[in-house]
């Protein structure tokens, strides 16, 4: 009878073990799954628009719509863009409590540095909230960081921010989920860097 109950539980033991390495087998399956998934729809959106190279470099056609920055004024995007010199450009919006202020602290450190390194280069940085960033909206959070003359922060009609978000590969539907990236072009003609992630300050600054 011991040998039984011994028997028994050793069993127990084993199926036990079975289930938790068949649990955790599962687990990393549907982990891959969603990896790859989440991966592969990255890759779509990034290469919607122009085939990415190994360098992150990719050719944008940037969309005729005219966009108004926070002092007011209607800009035409293709024109701002095809103006001599560097540009860094990402998107993000003002009542964002996750990632953009991060986002915007590292342009206030890139903008700050450029200054007193007396660098030149453009800073854009476009709102995916357009009906509630508003300009008088964007000229008070442009105070708050410090912006110089050199960084300018757009918005526009919902239609129009949506065609920038496609053609730069960042659209979502839901505008919590927008990926994070900074795009950056050392001149009019050549083609865009991506780069996904933080990148501090000092590596984008690196780029010039």
């Amino acid at each position: 009878e011991r040998l039984q109950t011994k028997t028994g539980s050793k069993g127990y033991k084993v199926k036990g073990r079975l289930r938790a390495c068949s649990a955790r087998f599962w687990l990393a399956v549907a982990a891959s799954w969603l990896s790859f998934s989440w991966s592969s729809s990255e890759a779509a959106s990034a290469t919607a628009m122009g085939v990415v190279n190994a360098s992150g470099e990719l050719s944008i056609v940037v969309p005729g719509v005219v966009l108004r920055d926070e002092q007011g004024r209607g800009l035409s995007l293709p024109a701002e863009m095809d103006r001599p010199g560097p540009v860094y450009l990402n998107f993000i919006f003002t009542s964002c409590g996750a990632v953009c202020p991060v986002m915007t602290a590292i342009f206030a450190r890139l903008d700050r540095q450029l200054r007193e390194q007396g660098r030149v280069a453009r800073l854009y940085s476009v709102s995916i909230d357009p009906l509630e960033d508003t300009p008088a909206r964007l000229h008070a959070y442009a105070a708050e960081h410090g912006a110089s003359p050199h960084w300018h922060f757009l918005t526009g009609t919902p239609a129009a921010s949506e065609q920038v978000q496609r053609a730069f590969g960042v659209w979502r539907a839901d505008r919590m989920s927008h990926p994070v990236a900074t795009f950056f072009r050392a001149t009019p003609g050549e083609v865009w860097t991506r780069v996904d992630g933080f990148a501090s300050a000092e590596e984008l600054l690196a780029r010039l």
